[in-house]
């Protein structure tokens, strides 16, 4: 039982945080990290995520549909950003894409990317991480808690689920997947992962 609590508890504090399993992640996992400003307890946007976007996106000018193609820091004063639509040129630049942007050398760096920061774009591994939501006809589980874990010995069980009954008024959860699990979830159909 031990055991099983332990494996548990490594996915909540650890596998879920990075979306990925615990025997792929380095071993100098660092813990304990918290936002200025956040409390205990998770903060819930049952509206979505998006409201915070625009509100960080105020008074910004925000371009959509430009592709990067290339970004020239040749010269240290100006850095031109080439689009599919345009270039911009800017006196500092921060890079933002995904990591698989940059393993398959989609954006072309000019000077080219230093060989420690190739050697780490290629030997860093993306994690996945899937949220599934479950709505059911009525509410079956505790609708005072926001967290149901599910403790087996079998990790690939829904380890995790999230109640979100409790703040839109649906009989509705959120189920949690990463790893391997999340991987194997990839290939079914969503029937298959309603069973």
């Amino acid at each position: 039982e031990e055991k099983i609590e332990f494996r548990s508890a490594v996915y909540q504090e650890i596998e879920l945080d990075f979306a990925a399993d615990a025997p792929d992640l380095s071993i100098n996992y660092k813990t304990g990290y918290r936002i200025n400003g956040q409390k205990e307890n998770d903060v819930v946007f049952p509206a979505g995520y998006n409201q915070t976007i625009e509100k960080m996106a105020e008074g910004l000018e925000i371009k959509l549909g430009h592709v990067v193609q290339e970004v020239d820091y040749t010269d240290k004063t100006v850095i031109q950003v080439i689009t599919n639509q345009g270039t911009f040129t800017a006196k500092y630049v921060i890079s933002t894409v995904p990591l698989g942007i940059l393993k398959n050398n989609e954006i072309t760096f000019s000077p080219e990317l230093s060989s420690e920061k190739r050697a780490a774009i290629n030997n860093l591994q993306m994690g996945l991480m899937n949220k599934n939501y479950f709505l059911f006809d009525k509410v079956f589980w505790d609708n005072d808690v926001d967290w149901i874990t599910h403790v087996t010995e079998d990790p690939n069980e829904w380890p995790l689920f999230f109640n979100f009954a409790k703040y839109i008024d649906k009989p509705l959860i959120m189920g949690f997947s990463t790893g391997q699990f999340a991987h194997e979830l990839e290939e079914l159909s969503d029937d298959e992962i309603k069973k």
